[in-house]
């Protein structure tokens, strides 16, 4: 059996293809930009010609995938990322994640799935792999990395109601056109993949086939420090938050709880801002705001914190949260964080839209410096099972369950 990947940006360092080169069943990774062959002359730019963007683009690569199994469309994937990193409003985001799907799509039609048995691809970027898939008997795997966009976009719109002017409106037609996408990609794929049971209910809710979806909880790479339970350093409690600065990841919950506390914590978020620049101004007495910086200059972030929080309204199961707990991080956060948190183990899990309750767990970890070891060491060891080799063994267990391997 041969499976080739298609995978639009480098999330999780292209972990699902990394396991499968790994398991020996990899036939491509088809992505749009790839950095291993340019390497060489993106390291050699000066450093003041490296801004944040060209450093995320140094990190598209995986060591471990011979390069004869990469198929890279590296103009599209500049005009892409250029493209996505323009888009200012969720309407935005969503008209250039439609039409980069299909362009890639057809880009990898043109090429042809080779040898392949099996495809593996993502929301909104499979539909047309699917079809073609079909035609000539292949397998079809779907990973749905987030919640379905018409229950986010269920959710979202209460939101912005909370919180009028901080973000746009969206455009409901193109929320309809990514619902029906993914839904038509759901009724091709023989297997749906889900990170966590939230995105799953989802799926179901929109008319997804239970028997397809699979839960297979993510994994991230270990900690390259062998963890040491720090107590909290004297003053505020220092709480950290990594991720896009929106009201999805429950920004409103977050600034209206460092309200609550005041001096008693700070608060650091890190991450690209979908607010309006008043929201920030309005809250910088409150919260430090870090635009977004490359993957690797985040583990300072983590050794800053003593906690991590984020009480997302919608997510797929957020990476970040794996990461913080492998930093030995208590996590605070939401069901719908799709995190492996357990409550009162490795953090608290609370509901949606509760700055009150974030505020008392945070002021429970304040209280109680044991509270937060206990819960720092048991973050670290939850993260065990949850590395990049647990997420590996889920994976193939979830394929083979379902014979597609």
């Amino acid at each position: 059996m041969k499976v080739s990947v298609a995978q639009l940006g480098g999330r999780m360092h292209y972990g699902v293809a990394r396991i499968l080169e790994k398991e020996g069943i990899l036939e491509s990774l088809f992505t749009d930009f790839y950095a291993g062959p340019i390497l060489g002359v993106l390291n050699r730019l000066p450093e003041w010609c490296k801004s944040n963007k060209i450093k995320k683009l140094l990190g598209r690569k995986a060591e471990e995938i011979p390069l004869d199994r990469i198929v890279s469309f590296p103009i599209f994937g500049i005009a892409y990322a250029w493209r996505v990193a323009r888009a200012a409003t969720v309407s935005e985001r969503d008209t250039v994640f439609l039409k980069a799907g299909d362009t890639f799509g057809r880009k990898i039609l043109r090429r042809g799935f080779g040898a392949s048995d099996a495809i593996y691809g993502f929301n909104t970027a499979s539909l047309r792999l699917f079809e073609r898939a079909r035609e000539q008997s292949l397998i079809t795997i779907l990973e749905q990395t987030i919640c379905p966009r018409l229950v986010e976009e269920e959710i979202m719109s209460e939101e912005r109601r909370r919180f009028p002017g901080w973000e746009a409106n969206v455009d409901s037609k193109l929320v309809s056109r990514t619902g029906e996408r993914e839904a038509l990609e759901w009724e091709l794929a023989d297997l749906i993949l889900c990170p966590s049971e939230f995105v799953k209910d989802g799926v179901i809710r929109c008319g997804g086939s239970a028997n397809k979806c699979v839960v297979v909880p993510y994994g991230v790479e270990p900690s390259p420090n062998e963890f040491q339970p720090h107590p909290r350093l004297s003053g505020p409690l220092r709480v950290l938050t990594v991720g896009a600065i929106g009201l999805r990841k429950g920004l409103g919950d977050i600034l209206h709880a460092a309200r609550l506390l005041g001096s008693e914590a700070e608060f650091r978020l890190v991450g690209s801002h979908q607010v309006s620049g008043a929201v920030i101004s309005d809250f910088g007495d409150v919260a430090t705001f870090i635009d977004a910086v490359p993957r690797r200059e985040i583990i300072e972030h983590y050794r800053w914190a003593d906690v991590f929080l984020l009480p997302s309204l919608c997510e797929g199961s957020a990476t970040v949260t794996y990461e913080a707990m492998a930093h030995g991080l208590p996590v605070v956060c939401t069901h719908n964080t799709g995190s492996v948190v357990r409550d009162g183990v490795e953090g608290f899990v609370i509901p949606i839209r509760s700055p009150n309750k974030i505020a008392s767990k945070l002021r429970e970890l304040i209280d109680s410096e044991s509270l937060l070891l206990s819960m720092s060491a048991c973050a670290y060891q939850r993260s065990l099972s949850y590395t990049l080799d647990g997420y590996a063994i889920r994976l193939m267990n979830a394929l083979r369950e379902c014979e597609v391997t």
